[in-house]
């Protein structure tokens, strides 16, 4: 019994699944990840491993070594120089990734009697599509805070998220200014409040207005770390902030500076 096996195909199936297997690692793991270094670490990896298949290299033993010392080879290569510790943690999940993929594509490919290179592509999209929407969601709740706001003895508790892309400033003494939901601070009102407008950009560029006023303090919690700013600017949302209802405020990035300058003050 034989195999016929076409080398060029061999080459290149090798080459993707090793740029894949890269990929996903460096997705795993929140790396950044450079393309042409990836490529050159699957295309090295792919030659070595063609060159054993064509001399039929039968001994086990130098087989095994060569493809543990090529895999640390295309992460150092692939991923970037790094400490030892470093090098075997990368190589470990390569590992564990290569393991579950392999595993995945035999039972997809043997169960539906697919080709195994299309379902690895279609395998390797919807890992990649999906790491990435894991790190993304676990990026916004890492920004997600616990907030509370205070106004004339009262306050009210609500989730808001720390936007470093939030730039608006009240016009008349440039503090930073935050946004909340109208609804979720409406029972702190009392109707007296000196109000103030400040102007805004929409996302296609138009121009409105925030009501915006002056509360008495705001306390931003993450775990066991708290902070209080004293009296600081807040905008009125009529609509709301989040689309599924995670955050019902927005913090300026800059409310500590500008705290710090107010004690300084």
């Amino acid at each position: 019994m034989y195999y016929e096996i076409y080398l060029d195909f061999y080459f290149l199936e090798n080459l993707f699944t090793d740029c894949a297997m890269l990929v996903l690692t460096a997705e795993m793991l929140r790396q950044n990840w450079n393309r042409k270094s990836i490529f050159l670490a699957g295309f090295l990896e792919s030659v070595v491993s063609c060159i054993l298949l064509f001399f039929s290299v039968k001994n086990m033993v130098l087989i095994r070594s060569c493809q543990t010392g090529m895999a640390f080879f295309m992460i150092w290569m692939g991923l970037g120089k790094k400490k030892c510790r470093d090098l075997f943690l990368e190589v470990s999940v390569f590992y564990l990734i290569s393991f579950c993929f392999g595993g995945a594509v035999l039972a997809v490919a043997g169960a539906k009697k697919l080709p195994v290179f299309p379902v690895k592509a279609v395998l390797f999209l919807i890992l990649r599509l999906a790491l990435q929407i894991l790190w993304k969601e676990k990026n916004r709740q890492e920004h997600i805070y616990d907030a509370e706001v205070f106004r004339k003895g009262k306050s009210s508790r609500v989730k808001a998220l720390y936007d470093t892309g939030n730039r608006l400033r009240e016009p008349y003494q440039k503090r930073p200014v935050n946004i909340i939901e109208y609804d979720a601070v409406k029972e702190l009102l009392t109707g007296d409040e000196k109000i103030f407008l400040i102007p805004y950009r929409t996302v296609n560029g138009g121009g409105k207005m925030f009501t915006g006023l002056t509360f008495d303090r705001m306390r931003i919690s993450k775990g066991r770390k708290t902070e209080i700013y004293e009296h600081p600017v807040i905008a009125l949302a009529k609509e709301k902030l989040s689309s599924d209802d995670s955050y019902q405020m927005i913090l300026h990035p800059e409310n500590r500076k500008d705290q710090e300058e107010k004690n300084h003050v």
